[in-house]
């Protein structure tokens, strides 16, 4: 250690970690949460998984990429598919066909005012992201299990979503 109070700290400086552990929940707990949440579980999904490449160093603004996802989320499928290959995993199908198929149907929840059912569609990603932890860091836990929160958001959302789905009801057998 330095005499002089004026010399730098000789800690050893670090950025983080580049391939930083990605938003992975069950299949059962994505589709569930995003359906109880009318879709803003998915925004939460993209937003933490965009929040792991922002973690490498480079600007990229999840919580906007979060935002407008139907558009950004083919680069975040993209991104995905990369870390896939370098740790000998592919993503199935591909990052385009996933793209294209969770931009329709978020527009066609959207138009329709159907059910938020875009978390089917990231289930393939959400998946390889589960690989990559594994394969990465194999004693780190997963992302598993229902937390609080999670139960006071099922708790008011399932009844909401069945309110709102029998009123589409009622309202079509007019």
């Amino acid at each position: 250690m330095s005499s002089s109070a004026y010399s730098p700290p000789e800690a050893e400086l670090t950025r983080p970690d580049p391939a930083g552990r990605f938003y992975a929940v069950s299949a059962p707990k994505l589709v569930v949460m995003s359906i109880a949440t009318f879709g803003f579980f998915e925004l939460w999904w993209h937003y933490k998984n965009w929040c792991v490449f922002c973690d490498s160093g480079e600007r990229l603004r999840p919580g906007w990429r979060a935002v407008f996802a139907p558009f950004t989320a083919y680069w975040l499928f993209k991104r995905l598919a990369e870390r896939g290959r370098q740790a000998s995993l592919e993503l199935t199908p591909s990052a385009g066909v996933i793209g294209v198929l969770y931009f329709v149907v978020n527009l066609a929840s959207t138009l329709t005012g159907g059910l938020e059912l875009g978390s089917l569609v990231l289930l393939p990603a959400n998946t390889l992201a589960r690989k990559l932890n594994e394969a990465r860091s194999p004693e780190s836990p997963a992302v598993v299990g229902w937390s609080t929160l999670n139960l006071c958001w099922l708790a008011v959302g399932i009844p909401l979503v069945a309110l709102a789905m029998v009123g589409n009801f009622l309202e079509r057998a007019r």
